[in-house]
């Protein structure tokens, strides 16, 4: 083995790194204060807001050729990047506050009301800004890797959640429990293609760099506690219960266009979570409900007609709910606290 070069840059860190083939590199993190994104003897100076994430690209000699910053006035930080087969690079991770996808002279000002919201900043081999996706997560929401399925011609994020999720195409999924793992797809040109989500009855937990899309299968690895459900949305597929404080997964999926408890943003049932008793948002008569718990066991049904589902007397845990109206049936997950 040989040494070809090093460099350094003070007061941050890497987060990701991409290789291309001709030996270009792409590199992103997170810092604070002040940063020098000049590895040589020039100066590219930055002063942080908060956190601001940083992305930079350098040629097979380790020769810096730009590096740009993501800012805003609260915490944003980029995890993962990955590039395309056409000079797209992309940008992921999670923001808080108010964000800035544009890291060069022009702005794309997004919003986040709640905690983290996932974000996508594409650039192009130039360092020229194309396209910024945000999807708004109620609960704590961060992509931690990223990567380009040149099968599909289409890039995959992947990353953790909880509560509500507020899709691209006006949908909203809820969170199956404690910590999910969450997959969005877009095309090239930043169009939204579909979503899974992966969740158990506590929490999976993503670290960074472990998922992988060739020809649209997905392979995603990671950490849980407690029970974990392998099966997308509402489909059910438990693994063991952890025995350790965590213990790893590794999961594979086959394409799907989108997968999840994927509902009407006006219809739901709530409250979820709940103490006890929900209905369906629009007030409508259930005719007939079904409720499994986290062994596939039927715990609850009811063929009377009735505007709630009564869980009280069911113990805390994840169930899925399936309610029966004279139009629609409702099925997705409900946290019984």
């Amino acid at each position: 083995v040989d040494f070809q070069w090093a460099w350094c840059i003070q007061g941050t860190d890497a987060r990701d790194l991409e290789v291309l083939d001709d030996g270009t590199s792409y590199l992103v993190g997170g810092f604070q204060n002040e940063i020098d994104l000049d590895p040589g003897t020039g100066l590219n100076i930055y002063i942080a807001d908060d956190i601001d994430s940083y992305i930079m690209k350098c040629n097979a000699n380790g020769e810096q050729e730009w590096g740009l910053v993501l800012t805003g006035p609260s915490n944003n930080n980029a995890y993962a990047v990955t590039a395309d087969n056409a000079g797209g690079v992309y940008v992921a991770g999670g923001y808080t506050g108010e964000m800035d996808l544009d890291p060069t002279s022009g702005e794309e000002i997004v919003t986040n009301t709640g905690s983290f919201d996932y974000f996508i900043s594409k650039l192009n081999s130039a360092g020229e800004y194309e396209w910024g996706n945000t999807i708004h997560n109620q609960g704590d929401g961060r992509y931690y890797d990223i990567d380009f399925d040149l099968g599909s011609g289409s890039v995959s994020a992947v990353g953790t959640g909880n509560g509500i999720y507020d899709l691209p195409d006006g949908s909203e999924i809820s969170a199956l429990g404690g910590t999910d793992v969450f997959q969005a797809e877009f095309g090239t040109d930043g169009t939204y293609i579909g979503h899974m989500i992966m969740g158990g009855f506590t929490s999976e937990i993503m670290e960074t760099g472990n998922a992988v899309t060739r020809n649209g299968v997905i392979t995603v690895a990671g950490a849980y506690t407690g029970m974990i459900d392998f099966g997308p949305g509402d489909e059910q597929e438990f693994g063991p219960q952890s025995q350790g404080n965590q213990d790893m997964f590794i999961a594979r999926y086959s394409p799907v266009s989108s997968v999840g408890s994927s509902v009407s943003v006006d219809l739901m049932l709530y409250p979820n979570p709940t103490t006890g008793l929900v209905q369906l948002s629009d007030g409508q008569i259930i005719e007939s409900f079904l409720v499994i718990d986290a062994t596939g066991r039927t715990v609850l049904e009811s063929n009377n007609a009735s505007q709630e589902i009564n869980l009280e007397g069911l113990p805390s845990g994840v169930y899925t709910v399936s309610a029966v109206t004279s139009t629609v049936t409702v099925t997705t997950r409900v946290l019984k606290r």
